[in-house]
């Protein structure tokens, strides 16, 4: 069963996700709940890791990409270690 806000995440309660649920919580009412943020990220996950390496090799610091790319620094660890990952596997 998925949520019956429409953004496809599993049921917790109410019908609603757990982000969802929340959001009503915060707002009151399951007809004003806003629809879930999109933080400018709708771009396939390997897409936004290729930029991120591109920015490094221009010589971005890892808090300047972070923050062009709009991800928190726990995003671009997970961004650095996935790089390495491929380079260990084409290796």
């Amino acid at each position: 069963m998925t949520c019956s806000c429409g953004c496809g995440r599993p049921v917790h309660a109410r019908g609603l996700a757990v982000q969802c649920y929340n959001r009503w919580r915060y707002h009151g009412c399951p007809e004003g709940v806003p629809a879930p943020v999109n933080r400018g990220n709708d771009r396939r996950r390997p897409d936004r890791v290729e930029d991120y390496q591109w920015l490094r090799e221009q010589g971005c610091s890892r808090e300047d990409a972070a923050r062009r790319l709009n991800v928190c620094m726990r995003t671009v660890e997970r961004y650095d270690a996935e790089l390495r990952n491929q380079a260990t596997a084409a290796a």
